[in-house]
């Protein structure tokens, strides 16, 4: 899912809040549209890229450097520090958030993804071919760019300190809906706490929860009603063969886990779909 989502509330931080793809992209989605929109009263114009905008017309967030929340799909460490840096030109200080999950996992889930035909057409994997080949096959043609979103996944998680980055871990929010709630609540307070009230922050909460999968995995109205969970067998399968890849990739998969503060001590952990 690709998306780009500029809101327009102007409070004395700036927040910017980063999404990976094959993580838990719908609901850090969700949580601009259903919190800021339903809850805090932000408008939304619908449009075909995901725009998320109170401006009379289209809107990309690196347009427009001084709204002061920015989501951006683009999430290098870059963007990140222009952000913090003109957040401090006007003597705010800045707060992020963004999605972690196990590289290996991320690999494994990208070649599920695209293989069965979702998102046809987006440049990360081969079109047509990508839907014939094998998991090995898949995941190699996969590697050149899909190493590139994870190494910027890891220097965001690397370079930022606690007080301005907060990190939403796939591993944490998916599985269960006692993880997806303390997550969301530890995000909302971590972005918004002590700006908007606690009564506020609990409305933003339950409205979040139409994401919570574990609670109606076949809820027509949520924004990840589009596919994007996959097949138990395929990544199991797929994490099998991931290990009869090249060595190097292999041992770079477990460096970036080690890195972004994953346990490695039962490599190849189970894959978490």
């Amino acid at each position: 899912m690709y998306i780009h989502i500029c809101i327009y509330i102007y409070i004395y931080v700036y927040i910017y809040i980063y999404i990976y793809i094959y993580i838990y992209t719908d609901f850090l989605q969700s949580f601009c549209i259903y919190t800021h929109i339903d809850c805090f009263g932000t408008s939304y114009k619908p449009h075909s890229r995901g725009y998320i905008t109170t401006a009379p017309h289209d809107e990309r967030c690196q347009g427009n450097p001084n709204a002061p929340i920015q989501w951006d799909n683009n999430a290098k460490i870059a963007n990140f520090l222009a952000a913090k840096a003109m957040a401090a030109s006007r003597g705010q200080s800045i707060r992020g958030a963004h999605s972690v999950r196990k590289p290996k996992d991320m690999l494994v889930s990208a070649y599920c993804y695209h293989h069965r035909g979702k998102e046809f057409g987006s440049p990360i994997a081969p079109w047509p071919e990508i839907m014939a080949m094998g998991p090995e096959e898949g995941m190699m043609a996969l590697w050149p760019l899909m190493s590139f979103i994870i190494q910027d996944m890891v220097n965001l998680y690397r370079d930022t300190t606690a007080e301005e980055m907060f990190h939403v871990r796939f591993e944490e929010i998916a599985p269960s809906s006692e993880g997806f709630d303390k997550v969301v609540q530890g995000l909302f307070h971590f972005l918004f706490a002590p700006m908007v009230s606690e009564a506020d922050l609990q409305r933003a909460w339950q409205a979040a929860k139409v994401e919570d999968l574990n609670v109606d995995p076949n809820f027509t109205n949520a924004i990840a009603d589009d596919g994007h969970g996959n097949d138990d067998e395929c990544l199991r399968a797929g994490q099998e063969a991931m290990m009869r890849l090249d060595p190097r990739l292999v041992q770079q998969l477990k460096d970036w886990q080690a890195l972004l503060g994953y346990t490695t001590e039962n490599w190849p952990d189970p894959i978490i779909g």
